[in-house]
């Protein structure tokens, strides 16, 4: 199809959504409202010509949402590929929540979220990113966001056996004094918390050079990004409410324009760590 005609058929499945959802609000409107002014024969053939409109209500969500999903991939993905080889989009899909959990493995009650899955090859890097969301229950009824944005894992090629956790200082780092590994740079230990069970792969990690790319990355994202180093990949967790794939389902015609911007804006990142 064209962008042309997934337009169409994008606008023709909004509006259909819009005159169902329409139908069924004002007909339980007058229902909650005349109910004791209609008679039960007529109450019951009423009711029976509403029910069949939420299958088919649901129906055209779902395909909607489809929809949406084949329009992403058919506006992303040429575009990813300008930049990217052995490029995979999957809208709907995201970082499993062992993957989440063991990136922030001190949450607990926390809801998953995740979508926008890119897997891809940059210069020979291999890349996966997802945009997800941790939600923590605050036991009372309601919730807290306690992560929104990117997380991003690249190849590194420093391999070791444990894992090294580089973080945004918090109240945490009172409990955990014991554990908090003090590295050779005072600006480096003012702007981050590093955690480790084997010092060694922290030092090994944490050069001086690359303790400086890590500063200056954190600068760019206002102290709203984290590190986790296991095996021999990096994940990069950036708390600041960002999609880089974004919802572009609109098909308007400067999209392509604002998606080459967040491209660039990845592959700056990537180019900043120089792996």
């Amino acid at each position: 199809m064209s962008r042309d005609e997934l337009r169409k058929l994008q606008n023709k499945f909004n509006m259909i959504l819009t005159i169902l959802v329409f139908i069924i609000l004002i007909s339980a409107f007058l229902l909650y409202q005349y109910h004791d002014a209609i008679s039960d024969t007529l109450l019951s053939v009423f009711i029976i010509l509403l029910i069949p409109l939420l299958p088919v209500l649901f129906l055209t969500w779902e395909k909607s949402v489809k929809l949406s999903a084949e329009i992403k991939k058919y506006i992303l993905i040429p575009i990813l590929e300008e930049k990217f080889s052995n490029v995979k989009y999957l809208p709907q899909k995201g970082f499993d929540k062992s993957f989440l959990k063991d990136m922030v493995n001190r949450v607990s009650n926390a809801r998953y979220t995740s979508k926008d899955y890119l897997e891809a090859t940059y210069n020979g890097t291999q890349i996966r990113y997802c945009y997800s969301k941790i939600e923590v229950d605050d036991g009372e009824g309601s919730s807290k966001v306690y992560f929104n944005g990117k997380v991003i894992e690249f190849d590194f090629p420093k391999i070791i056996e444990g894992s090294v956790t580089v973080s945004q200082p918090n109240i945490w780092d009172l409990f955990k004094k014991k554990s908090r590994i003090i590295v050779e740079s005072v600006q480096f230990d003012n702007t981050f918390s590093v955690y480790s069970k084997d010092p060694k792969d922290a030092f090994y990690i944490l050069t001086p050079h690359f303790m400086e790319k890590l500063i200056n990355i954190n600068r760019i994202y206002c102290d709203k990004i984290g590190f986790k180093f296991k095996m021999n990949k990096i994940v990069l967790a950036i708390n600041d409410g960002g999609n880089i794939l974004g919802t572009y389902s609109r098909l308007s015609e400067n999209e392509d324009s604002i998606i080459r911007d967040k491209v660039f804006e990845f592959i700056e990142l990537i180019n900043l760590l120089e792996i």
